[in-house]
């Protein structure tokens, strides 16, 4: 699991003194309109023909955190944007707001808004997905802000700032809230028709947040009772649904349009492969079954099935095809049987990983996907939520459907990301190779649901490994049925003052065997050993590696061990077969079987070999080509 707690540095300390300073006052001074909107709308101007940056995060600060609001816009009080308080989450209230610029996009979306008043400020919109039509908000735009949080940017520069993406809501231009200024006027409104024409032209230019809009808009004016004309947008709705990932809507959508025709087998098609996404893979089966019964003969969908059967299989048999896999692409568990060691305990599809293996940016990125799919798909998001969130304090609502929006908490989201992410390359059965480096090659940050529940040991009983976003959990010994699932947070070589430090950020004190051996050590000793431990390492690195080390090398080696192991305060874990797997530890062994064969103990090389096998495949996830590593000349096993 990740160990991903960065320090916490919200503003420089000057910025944070004059915020504190004018929390709950009102702005002495503010830029005016003309100047508010000349000003956003230069910045507008640059981004012009450049091409589109890579995507900005805005990091969450926990120390700065405030509930999403979880009341309906109908129990929330209208204020202006006159009455906004600096530094202050506005209990209670909802601005109406119209945007009166285009967005500016950088690690949100910022815009000019004004009030009903003509009162005018600055807004800006974190979190949105790409897919949203929040994250490209048109010029004219009526919004409402539920609870609005107003802050402190700088001298006289404030703004609105929408962290939660459920705090926001884009209204329709005839919802009853929006205030007679902002209405459109007779002659002005759309028909039906027009709605779903302007969702068609969306669509071909994949513009799909607008195309859903105008599919939704065109299904609310409709007043024609044309049962046809609804399907079709249904169907067409969920096409687009299913294309920005909205996994839920899209299976809802295709299910209103069917008719019980035969052309409904594109609609369970478009269903199937929406809960094939989702890892309802018995219900993805369901769907396409049903897509065959009209259209037996279509290729597409009989090899969706047969994916969707594969799948099936893996979680009823744990039988895995690994080689038709592209290369990238408080609780627990325990084992309901008897597990044997290098037996695959489980696998899991991670709920989302992004494609960013940048070490200084995976955690952002990580962040950003997770409230995005929290956000389009409510299924996805309960199970995150069942998630150790630590100390965060929930409100109990964050699964709620307000005002037909899924309440999320970023906050919440983040902090559940810090306790429960895992890291990992793209593909673990490329660390064999001499040239993998993480620094060079990247690690991703993905989260997964079950493997999450996994408590930690220091000394585990499996061991996982991913190919893109799929982790692997194997057995580095025999597990017996009802014995926990256990796995390791922290690098094996920390030491213990390190590791229990570590811990702590978890939320708990690790009291494994080995901790709980370790800990009886006096503090002397353990700075002793620390010591040691420090110059073992800095003179194995200065050691190459040869076929043949002279007995001069190998004496202040054997020392330095044995100094280290009388340090233990005469405290000895006995392990048996238990231990920590690393790529090290199967190439020791595989030295040691070499060792034997070469003295003619045949029978030890192949228990030595063997135990590197499973080592081997604990760490990759991989068995059957272990004997192509070992011959590999690019391999440092």
């Amino acid at each position: 699991m990740a160990n991903d707690q960065p320090a916490e540095t919200p503003r420089d300390d000057d910025l944070r003194l004059q915020a504190q300073a004018l929390s709950g006052k009102a702005p002495p001074r503010k830029a005016p309109r003309d100047i508010l909107v000349e000003t956003h709308n230069s910045h507008v101007q640059k981004q012009v023909g450049k091409p589109k940056a890579t995507n900005l995060v805005k990091k969450p600060i926990l120390a700065l955190a405030y509930p999403a609001s979880y009341k309906p816009v109908a129990e929330l009080e209208k204020m202006r944007l006159s009455e906004l308080l600096v530094e202050t989450h506005h209990e209670g209230k909802i601005l109406i707001l119209r945007t009166v610029t285009p967005p500016y996009q950088g690690a949100g979306t910022v815009v000019i808004v004004e009030d009903e008043h003509g009162d005018a400020d600055k807004m800006g919109i974190y979190n949105q997905s790409e897919r949203s039509i929040l994250s490209i908000i048109p010029e004219g735009s009526v919004v409402a802000v539920k609870e609005p949080y107003y802050k402190y940017n700088g001298q006289d520069d404030y703004m609105i700032c929408v962290d939660h993406p459920s705090d926001i809501i884009y209204l329709k231009f005839d919802d009853a809230i929006i205030p007679e200024k902002f209405q459109l006027g007779e002659g002005e409104t759309d028909t039906a028709a027009d709605w779903k024409s302007a969702g068609d032209k969306a669509f071909l230019t994949k513009s799909y947040p607008i195309s859903v809009l105008c599919y939704t808009r065109a299904l609310e004016t409709d007043d024609t009772n044309d049962a046809a004309f609804r399907t079709d947008l249904y169907a067409k709705r969920a096409g687009a649904n299913l294309i920005m990932k909205h996994y839920d809507s899209s299976i809802s959508d295709a299910k209103e349009a069917m008719t019980g025709k035969e052309t409904d087998w594109k609609l369970h098609f478009t269903a199937g492969r929406a809960a094939y996404a989702l890892r309802d893979f018995a219900r993805c089966k369901e769907f396409y079954e049903l897509a065959l019964k009209t259209k037996p003969d279509n290729p597409a969908v009989q090899q969706e099935l047969e994916n969707c059967l594969e799948r099936i299989k893996e979680e009823t048999e744990g039988v895995f095809n690994f080689k038709t896999w592209p290369a990238v692409h408080g609780r627990g568990l325990f084992a309901t049987r008897d597990i044997k060691a290098g037996e695959t305990v489980f696998c899991e599809k991670a709920v989302c990983v992004p494609n960013e293996f940048n070490l200084d940016h995976n955690s952002a990125a990580l962040f950003a996907n997770l409230v995005r799919t929290c956000h389009d798909n409510p299924s996805l998001h309960a199970k995150v939520l069942d998630l150790h969130a630590g100390s965060y304090k929930r409100s109990e609502h964050e699964s709620d459907i307000v005002d037909g929006v899924p309440v999320v908490d970023v906050f919440l989201l983040e902090s559940i990301r810090r306790k429960n992410c895992f890291s990992g390359p793209r593909i673990s059965d490329a660390m064999w190779q001499r040239r993998w480096s993480a620094r060079r090659d990247g690690m991703s940050r993905g989260l997964w649901a079950t493997a999450a529940y996994a408590n930690h040991s220091c000394v585990p009983n499996t061991n996982r490994s991913f190919i893109g976003d799929f982790l692997i959990s194997t057995a580095t010994m025999d597990i017996p049925a009802g014995a926990e699932i256990t796995h390791i947070y922290v690098a094996p070589r920390a030491i213990y003052p390190l590791r229990q430090q570590q811990f702590r950020n978890w939320g708990f004190n690790c009291e494994c065997e080995l901790c709980a051996t370790e800990a009886k050590s006096s503090a002397e000793n353990q700075e002793k050993r620390t010591k040691t431990l420090a110059e073992l390492e800095l003179l194995l690195r200065k050691k190459k590696p040869t076929q043949f080390q002279p007995d001069a090398s190998i004496r202040p080696i054997e020392s330095l061990a044995a100094s280290s192991r009388e340090r233990r305060g005469g405290q000895v874990v006995q392990g048996g077969k238990r231990g920590i797997t690393t790529f090290e530890v199967v190439k020791a062994l595989k030295f040691a079987s070499d060792a034997y064969a070469a003295l003619g103990e045949e029978d030890l090389a192949k228990e030595y070999i063997e135990a590197a096998r499973i080592g081997y495949k604990t760490l990759s996830g991989f068995d059957d080509h272990f004997a192509h590593v070992r011959a590999s000349p690019n391999s440092w096993i």
